[in-house]
């Protein structure tokens, strides 16, 4: 297991930060402003996609709904749905953090259902969540494109592809199930080149892996470019069931599909491949919270205790 340490990043654009999924710093939950949300998305057109392609049609156009909730921590968790007892385990950790802290939104990384019983995985382990009313920013993964319906029905028709506006930061929905999907990629051109703040990328398939699913090519030679160019603080991810942490081109690039799902080995890292700065292999969740203009990220395991922790800055 690498051990945890703090890093800090900056970025090369003034006024410019994108975190892709991944910041924590304590919130004492006295935040007064409002958290504004707008999405934008395409309903995808394909049902078995069980890695990333390269679509070059787009589907159709996309709507925008705004919202506002008080801010507060941005909780984070991916590859869950299992309804096994780890699940379970990390839902109700999630629920005691929760209790003690001011949570905006649940921001997940994908994998949410591995079975057609949305009671057993969502609506028993997460339905603490709606009784206390906290939104859910749905990122969808491999396995829930197989799985249309099931994700529909549980999330209300989430978004392929979305923006959140959460206090100084942009939070950026991915779908890397259809990478090269021309309409998601002139809206993912768009948000970049317009959006102002610091700005956080979640998506499903990580650009960088040292474990069973390793990296994704698509992601690093299609995303990253472009999330370096415009200054993404943090990108977060799923699909390796663990936690790691890496930089690379100035991108915080976080995995966290710790959240039921079997938990899968950590591998070392080929001698060319970047540094992965801290990993575990352990069930877990983010929690992240801002403070003026940085972020901090407290990675939490089951039993409460940090397996992470470190600090984004502009």
């Amino acid at each position: 297991m690498d051990a945890p340490g703090d890093h800090t990043g900056s970025v090369s654009k003034t006024g410019l930060l994108v975190a892709v999924i991944l910041i924590a710093a304590a919130c004492d939950g006295t935040s007064a402003g409002q958290l504004s949300v707008t999405t934008s998305s395409t309903s995808a057109t394909s049902t078995s996609t069980p890695s990333p392609s390269t679509t070059t049609s787009s589907s159709v156009p996309p709507g925008t709904t705004t919202t506002t909730s008080p801010i507060g921590e941005l909780l984070v968790v991916g590859d869950f749905g299992t309804g096994t007892s780890d699940e379970y385990e990390v839902a109700d950790a999630m629920r005691q953090w929760a209790a003690t802290h001011d949570v905006a939104a649940l921001l997940t990384t994908g994998n949410y259902l591995y079975t057609s019983d949305i009671d057993a995985t969502w609506t028993e382990p997460y339905g603490w969540l709606a009784e206390s009313g906290i939104p859910v920013w749905v990122t969808w993964g491999t396995n829930d494109v197989q799985r249309p319906d099931v994700i529909n029905t549980a999330f209300n028709d989430p978004p392929h592809w979305a923006t959140y506006h959460w206090g100084n930061a942009t939070i950026i929905i991915l779908d890397s199930t259809q990478i090269g999907d021309l309409a998601q990629e002139h809206w993912l051109d768009e948000q970049l080149d317009a959006l102002v703040g610091a700005l956080i990328v979640a998506e499903h398939n990580p650009a960088l892996a040292c474990s069973s699913q390793g990296d994704t090519a698509l992601v690093l030679s299609r995303w990253a470019p472009k999330f370096a160019d415009a200054g993404v603080v943090a990108v977060l991810s799923g699909h390796d069931s663990n936690y790691q942490r890496f930089e690379f081109e100035r991108v915080t690039y976080v995995v966290t599909g710790g959240g039921g799902e079997s938990v899968d080995a950590l591998e070392d890292c080929p001698e060319e491949h970047p540094e992965r700065l801290a990993g575990a292999a352990e069930h877990h969740f983010l929690a992240i919270s801002q403070v003026g203009k940085m972020f901090s990220v407290d990675v939490v395991g089951v039993d409460g205790e940090l397996i992470d922790q470190f600090v984004l800055s502009r």
